[in-house]
This record gives C-alpha cells, structure tokens and sequence, in this order.
C-alpha cells in the first residue's frame, strides 16, 4: 500500500499536535487516603472541630478536638492521618 505524501503529512501532524494529558492530574493527598476518614469543619463557638476516624482500626480514633483556627485543625488532622496511615502499612 502505497501513501501519498499529503496523506502522510497529515498524519504526522495529527500526531505531533495531539495533546497527551491526564483528565484529573490533581495530587493525592492526606485528605484522600484510604480507611482513613477525616473531618474539619466550623464549630458554633466561631472555632473548628476536627475528628479523624479509622474504619478498619477503631482504637485509632482521635474524637472530636476543638481549635481555635482552620489551619491550626487541619494541621492536626494532618498529622494523625499520616500516623494512622503509617501504622495501618507496617502492621501488613
């Protein structure tokens, strides 16, 4: 089979100009890990409250920790999500 040249120009600039990307190329985070649930959110105090839960591992619940500040909560949660994660991959 046998191609002209204005046919194969055609595919290699469809080629070169096609766009090659990931639909959602947003990073994975603490906040998605799995069988780890975490919750921050504004109390009525003017606050924020801040729980972080384990499915598979109930006694690492934190319960419910009040803050003054989002970032002060989120830092929290942050920490004892990773430690919860940490735990549940070494105890496989």
């Amino acid at each position: 089979m046998k191609l002209k040249i204005s046919t194969l120009r055609k595919i290699i600039r469809e080629e070169i100009g096609r766009n090659y990307h990931t639909i959602n190329d947003d990073p994975f985070t603490w906040k998605d890990y799995a069988d780890i649930d975490v919750h921050v959110y504004a109390n009525q105090k003017g606050g924020f409250d801040a729980e972080v839960k384990c499915p598979k591992k109930p006694s690492l619940n934190t319960g419910l920790q009040s803050f003054d500040d989002e970032g002060s909560a989120d830092h929290w949660a942050r920490m004892h999500a990773e430690r919860m994660k940490r735990l549940i991959l070494n105890s496989n």
